[in-house]
């Protein structure tokens, strides 16, 4: 006879389990449906100063000695970015894709899937680990909140987020070999850890607070299992170190390693830019975190105060989930909730202590995507034991995916409009004669996405163009007109074409600005004034106001 209990039991997971898998398909096809609908569009901003140091390297056959030498040569770029594996996978989508930039961005977006998919496996390691008897379901809340995340876009779009997308799948990778389904490290996961780890540095510097979040599960995890053998607090504490540091030393010598490295490049084991410095008081410090508001309040308009609700939600239903872990389910999973929001917090603020977090326009959201991830482990497994946790989680998926939607919109918004900028300038080009020269009137930032800002020069050139045509014009922003006041007068221009003799300051065609409605290039009336740069700037953009340029 069927026992009527167990075959109760029976259902009730195969329910569980379908309906887990029901919800990780529906966020993947809506991650999907995001993403791939405009993913075309052209690059944006550093994006072209990147493919041309590629396209440069591999048209002199040096493209593999450039990459070699990232790894002990710093960009010369201004400032301390030490990041050799994103060049790697440049140079790899630039074989494969060439100047389509719409392949460059599906390669963040599938790295982005990698990176749910490595958290889903960490998330179900540790909830193993921790006895969570919905493991499942946290490893499921987990993965599916981090794919939703909603400061997206400026990671996985931009192929300049690549770094941090990069950076967050190794350090995965690192974790989960780390924390493995013991605490004795065997010579395989240490070295495999330690790949990841270095790898993970070596995308880009976000990384470092990896080291910390390291330790402080493998302290949590240690800390657990020397508490069940019901020994005093102190007693508890100490041996939790001891194993900790004795287990995680190879880690240490790793970093040790790492930022001598860094301090023999650049004189300095941490800065980003040549500017980073500690702050010098509590109130700077806060004042660099303050600047996050911006993150929450640039990019949605009137839509803010969603993102400071998704704030206030996220802490209720961690508080409520720390309380039915605390009474339902293991002290490991208590210890492990609590560290994670602590990692969280910790990759939240780590930015400000170097620089500020986020700038006035809302650029810097990519610092979002680890505390996100870390967010999103917190939560899983905060919600897990709670009575309406599918709620919960659905709850904050739609608030997620909004905010996804809103950000990724804008950026592929701002690709496609690049397009049909690039695909102009040939056009205008054969409009201007060899001796004289032309302005592109172009913003740095359209919202919060990144326009023209460090591309002046290469947006007009190959390998975006198929020729150049910085001989006849250059892109420059709204800010830019004092620079090219001076250009004028030391005879930039001149030397930029090539000639033996001044460039003559006739000879300059005028400053041009797009028209979206149109879809083409505007020449203004406004000329510049010798030595009066702000007279012609003054004049200028009010001229491309009124015209209803781009700006």
């Amino acid at each position: 006879m069927t026992n009527p209990i167990h075959k109760s039991n029976i259902t009730l997971r195969q329910v569980n389990r379908n309906g887990s898998l029901i919800l990780l398909l529906v966020v993947l096809s809506a991650c999907a449906a995001i993403h791939l609908y405009a993913i075309g569009g052209d690059f944006l901003s550093d994006d072209f100063a990147h493919v041309l140091w590629i396209a440069e390297a591999e048209s002199k056959g040096e493209l593999l000695d450039w990459l070699v030498s990232r790894l002990y040569l710093p960009l010369d770029s201004g400032n301390y970015a030490y990041r050799p594996v994103v060049f790697a996978s440049y140079a790899l989508d630039w074989i494969i894709y060439g100047t389509q930039a719409a392949g460059w961005h599906l390669t963040n977006f599938f790295i982005h899937l990698i990176n749910g998919a490595l958290i889903f496996l960490l998330a179900r390691r540790l909830a193993e680990r921790a006895g969570i008897i919905g493991s499942r379901f946290a490893a499921v809340a987990t993965s599916t909140l981090f794919l939703a995340i909603p400061f997206a876009g400026e990671t996985t779009f931009w192929p300049v987020g690549r770094f941090d997308l990069l950076a967050c799948m190794f350090s995965l990778g690192f974790l989960l070999l780390l924390v493995g389904n013991h605490l004795q490290l065997s010579g395989q996961r240490t070295a495999g850890s330690l790949v990841c780890l270095l790898l993970a540095l070596l995308s880009k510097e976000s990384a470092m607070p990896m080291l910390a979040v390291g330790f402080a599960l493998i302290f949590a995890l240690n800390f657990a299992d020397q508490y069940s053998k019901n020994q005093t607090i102190g007693a508890t504490l100490i041996a939790a170190i001891q194993n900790s540091l004795s287990f995680y030393w190879p880690v240490i010598v790793l970093a040790v390693v790492y930022f001598a490295w860094r301090n023999f490049l650049f004189n300095s084991p941490w800065k980003v830019y040549p500017d980073s410095r500690f702050p010098v008081s509590f109130g700077e410090f806060t004042a660099r975190v303050a600047v996050l508001r911006q993150v929450f309040i640039y990019p949605y308009g009137q839509h803010a105060f969603l993102w400071w609700g998704l704030i206030a939600i996220g802490v209720a239903f961690w508080l409520a989930g720390l309380r039915a872990a605390i009474k339902r389910a293991t002290f490991l999973n208590a210890i492990l909730t609590i560290t994670l929001f602590g990692c969280a917090l910790v990759y939240l603020l780590a930015p400000a202590i170097s620089f500020p977090i986020a700038s006035n326009n809302g650029e810097g959201i990519r610092n979002l995507y680890f505390p996100w991830a870390m967010f999103s482990l917190a939560t899983g497994f905060a919600i897990a034991h709670h009575q309406v946790r599918i709620v919960l989680l659905c709850g904050l998926l739609v608030i997620a995916f909004w905010g996804q939607w809103r950000l990724v919109s804008l950026w592929q918004g701002g690709a496609a409009e690049m397009l049909r900028v690039t695909k102009a300038i040939p056009v205008l080009a054969s409009e201007i004669a060899d001796s004289r020269y032309a302005l592109l009137l172009l913003p740095d930032y359209l919202t919060v996405v990144p326009f023209v800002r460090n591309a002046q020069g290469s947006v007009v050139m190959p390998p975006r163009q198929t020729v150049s045509y910085l001989q006849k014009m250059a892109a420059m922003s709204p800010l830019q007109f004092a620079e090219w006041e001076n250009h004028f007068s030391d005879n930039t221009i001149g030397r930029v074409k090539g000639a033996n003799v001044a460039f003559d300051r006739a000879n300059f065609f005028g400053v041009y600005c797009w028209l979206p409605l149109e879809g083409r290039f505007q020449l203004l009336n406004a000329k510049p004034r010798v030595g009066d740069a702000e007279t012609w700037q003054v004049e200028t953009m009010k001229e491309a106001t009124e015209k209803k340029c781009l700006l």
